[in-house]
């Protein structure tokens, strides 16, 4: 397995609310919101693995979707940015606010 980090875009759509919260606190601890249910996640191949025995074990395989792609080419994130003002976050991808 390789321990190079990558982006990769993960969204669900959960449909009981316990889940869902448990989906959403624990990828809002480890990832960067994009939109409501949509994550920005960088990890090796390994925690990548982790990571999906963690979020099979929270949801509920008949009735859940969670999905996750790789990011192939740079994250460049615009609007409001998720991120305290005057705050650094090494590997993260920069924010513009400016328009498209």
């Amino acid at each position: 397995m390789s321990t190079n980090k990558r982006w990769y875009l993960i969204q669900y759509d959960i449909r009981n609310k316990q889940r869902l919260r448990k989906v959403h606190k624990l990828l809002s601890s480890i990832s960067i919101p994009i939109q409501e249910s949509v994550f920005a996640w960088l990890g090796t191949e390994k925690e990548l693995d982790r990571l999906q025995q963690k979020l099979k074990s929270l949801i509920n395989l008949y009735e859940d979707d969670i999905r996750g792609y790789l990011i192939k080419h740079p994250i460049i994130l615009y609007g409001q940015s998720p991120f305290t003002e005057d705050v650094y976050f090494d590997n993260y991808p920069p924010y513009a606010i400016k328009p498209i």
